[in-house]
């Protein structure tokens, strides 16, 4: 009689990922959607030429996609819970490829923009998904802090490099490339994810019925940290754009130089996400206000710098982005600390959910508003960039009050202690 081995199951039979290559292909998608919302900023002029857009197009080349990847975030988090996030991820990415090849060959404006909406509700899909299988692929405990970690700063880096690759690709083979370098990546994403991610669970649990934003996930700390997200977004983003044509239109900047000038806000905000940890555990949730003032400075620096001309003007400009990228580094820290601080464990993926959607919400609707703005002084292109600079720091100023008053109240000092014990 011949035995019988047992079979361990047919979803065994699977090879095992490798969580390596997992992060790897995770991360890569990250640092592409991330990036998408900057790298065309230093570009904006010579899309306006190649496509003849308006004023207002050219605002939604960066806005269209900011707002479909923020507004769609929570919900596509929750669809990826319930229909599969491989499945989620993989898809995502195969039609942000498509739109990303649409935008490289876009004939009009009006393309331009419909490929751009695509791509932000494409990214929309594809991060919360590869959150979800981060922590999927790597089990609680350093390695998937570790983990954590190098998602992230795949995402910081992203937002960073895209300023300056912007630029350079720009000057050296045309704005169109930045779109069409994206495909062949996201393609081996795509071929590689199959064979390398966790595959979906049959169901999440509760899927279906859980809300979209339960009640026990909102506290005024996680109110309040969406709110400094929003305003730190609202504020550099637009004043990254405002400073990239500023230095091309006005100062006669070549888009790689331009790319160069911007080079130290993103590496002040690194540094200034170093130096938002200490700070927080100095001053607690009031380091958000410190934060935001330190950005108000940094812009009033660019106010002043539209009515200087020649080396001083662009200096000034470059010098008052840097301090703008060190504030939004120190508050960014310390926006997303009392913002999922203040929740239970059950609820902190919807709160981190929340903060990135204030983040990327910020991004459109302040640069589509500043931008409307500097439109609408009229005159030469300076005047309509110092009144948004000027816009900028008045509002800034205000929310950096707002946020000491009320990130001082007990109610958020307070719960993250709270919200251990539950």
């Amino acid at each position: 009689m011949t035995a019988v081995r047992p079979t361990v199951g047919a979803d065994r039979r699977r090879r095992t990922p490798r969580p390596g290559t997992a992060l790897a292909v995770l991360c890569a998608a990250q640092f592409v959607d991330v990036m998408g919302v900057t790298v065309v900023i230093v570009a904006l002029p010579a899309i306006r030429g190649g496509v003849d857009a308006t004023p207002g197009q050219v605002q939604l080349v960066v806005s269209a996609y900011a707002l479909l990847f923020g507004a769609l975030l929570l919900p596509c988090g929750r669809a990826a819970d319930r229909f599969g996030r491989r499945r989620f991820f993989r898809g995502g990415l195969a039609v942000f490829g498509v739109a990303s090849v649409v935008c490289g060959l876009a004939p009009t404006a009006e393309v331009l923009v419909a490929g751009r909406a695509v791509q932000g509700a494409s990214a929309a899909a594809v991060v919360p998904a590869a959150l979800a299988l981060v922590t999927a692929t790597f089990p609680e405990g350093p390695g998937r802090r570790r983990a954590l970690a190098v998602w992230t700063a795949a995402g910081a880096g992203g937002g960073a490099l895209g300023l300056f690759a912007g630029g350079v690709v720009t000057d050296l083979a045309g704005w169109r490339w930045i779109f069409l370098l994206n495909v062949p990546l996201l393609l081996f994403s795509v071929s590689l994810a199959g064979r390398v991610l966790p595959p979906d669970p049959a169901r999440a649990p509760g899927g279906a019925r859980q809300p979209l934003l339960p009640r026990e996930a909102l506290s005024l700390g996680l109110v309040a940290g969406c709110a400094v997200a929003f305003v730190n977004t609202a504020a550099t983003s637009s004043a990254g754009t405002l400073a990239a044509l500023q230095a091309q239109d006005v100062a006669g900047l070549s888009a790689a130089a331009t790319g160069l000038l911007l080079l130290p806000f993103s590496l002040s905000v690194v540094l200034g996400s170093a130096v938002g940890a200490p700070l927080l555990g100095g001053l607690g949730p009031r380091a958000a206000a410190v934060g935001l003032g330190v950005i108000a400075a940094g812009m009033a620096c660019c106010a002043v710098a539209t009515g200087l001309d020649g080396a001083p003007g662009v200096a000034l400009l470059g010098t008052g982005c840097g301090v703008g990228g060190l504030g939004l580094g120190m508050s960014a820290v310390a926006s997303t600390a009392v913002g999922v601080g203040g929740v239970a464990p059950a609820w902190q993926g919807v709160a981190s959910g929340m903060i990135n959607t204030a983040t990327q919400l910020g991004t459109a609707i302040g640069t589509a508003s500043l931008l409307g703005l500097a439109d609408a002084v009229g005159g030469p292109p300076a005047a309509g960039h110092r009144a948004a600079f000027v816009t900028i720091v008045g509002f800034t100023v205000v929310a950096a009050a707002a946020a000491a008053a009320v990130l001082s109240r007990p109610a958020v000092t307070s719960a993250p202690a709270a919200a251990s014990g539950a």
